[in-house]
């Protein structure tokens, strides 16, 4: 079986201009990686919710339950492009 990976920068909301390097495996994984902290999370698609321009990683717990393990929020650009990837 062959893996694709798609990699984009993303820029994420806040005071500051911040990036966001985002891998997307065919498996479903997603890794994230901030280049200026050199911070790196992972996630899979199915453990995500996507509520206006926010990524919210829940680690699979059901939706009725408002609990975020992390969550991030891009510009509305960067969003549709996003979701386009992972769909």
């Amino acid at each position: 079986m062959q893996v694709k990976v798609i990699e984009r920068t993303f820029r994420l909301v806040g005071e500051n201009e911040l990036f966001a390097q985002f891998t997307f495996i065919t498996s479903g994984i997603i890794h994230i990686w901030f280049p200026t902290t050199g911070l790196q999370m992972e996630a899979h698609r199915n453990h995500i919710h996507i509520q206006d321009s926010t990524i919210i990683y829940t680690d699979g717990l059901s939706s009725d339950q408002h609990r975020a393990l992390w969550s991030l929020t891009l510009h509305s650009e960067d969003i549709k492009e996003f979701i386009s990837i992972i769909s």
